[in-house]
């Protein structure tokens, strides 16, 4: 019998530097969030939120062999705030549905004027100089690895609402991705959210998940994962199944 208690309800972990809490996920804290950049900073001067290091979801779609995007797959960006990424999947061929509950946020990233070069800042390639993965000093390497997958087959819009918006249908997405937009949320709302992504997902379809300084929590979540019917991809495998699939990763920085 499982028994459904408040204890059971609450994180034995926590987040780095931070608590999980109600307010995280709520439309109120995101929109006083982005008023609050938008007084205190210059856009042009937002690199750090609009270039986002996308090495650990390159590496993943790498490993799916998913680049470049055949047969336009569909990918859900679930908060996808002012950052870069979708635009650089929807160049990679992905039908990219860019999501996120504050309306600033997405007049923001919506109304950014990208060139390649710009999208290239978030490709991370390994220096040789460094032995280390980071970003290099010739841009001309990073186009490259940028335009290594592009594709003509890529769509992308961008809409305000949030993953449990009706507008949303069930098994519709080959792709989820989350990054960050958990990492502070309580127990019950990482239950509902990864309930959520579940249904969103078609049979076989992948979640992809990129959480920033949260391994306090780690072990927790991959624990809900099971719960929710997520399974680690078997590349040996054929992909048009039930099963859906995790991949996820807990940078530190």
């Amino acid at each position: 019998m499982k028994i459904n208690s408040k204890e059971n309800d609450k994180f034995i972990g926590t987040p780095w530097n931070s608590e999980p809490n109600d307010d995280f996920n709520s439309q109120a804290y995101w929109n006083d969030y982005y008023d609050k950049i938008l007084l205190d900073e210059k856009l042009k001067e937002l690199e750090w939120a609009i270039i986002v290091n996308i090495e650990n979801l390159k590496k993943a779609l790498e490993s799916l062999d998913e680049l470049p995007a055949g047969d336009s797959k569909r990918f859900l960006y679930a908060g996808c705030g002012i950052s870069q990424v979708p635009y650089i999947l929807s160049l990679w061929g992905f039908a990219v549905n860019a999501i996120d509950s504050s309306e600033a946020a997405i007049d923001i990233v919506s109304n950014l004027e990208l060139r390649k070069r710009d999208l290239a800042l978030s490709i991370y390639v390994l220096d040789p100089n460094e032995k280390r993965t980071t970003i290099t000093n010739d841009p001309k390497i990073s186009i490259n690895e940028l335009k290594k997958y592009q594709s003509t087959n890529g769509t992308l819009k961008f809409l305000v609402m949030d993953w449990f918006s009706d507008k949303l249908r069930p098994k519709s997405f080959d792709f989820v991705y989350c990054r960050n937009a958990l990492r502070c949320s309580t127990k019950p709302y990482w239950r509902k959210s990864l309930k959520r992504f579940n249904e969103l997902l078609k049979p076989g379809g992948t979640l992809i998940l990129e959480t920033l300084n949260a391994i306090g929590i780690q072990d927790e979540v991959r624990a809900l994962f099971k719960e929710y019917k997520f399974v680690k991809p078997k590349l040996d495998e054929s992909r048009n199944k039930t099963n859906k699939y995790i991949i996820d990763d807990w940078p530190t920085g």
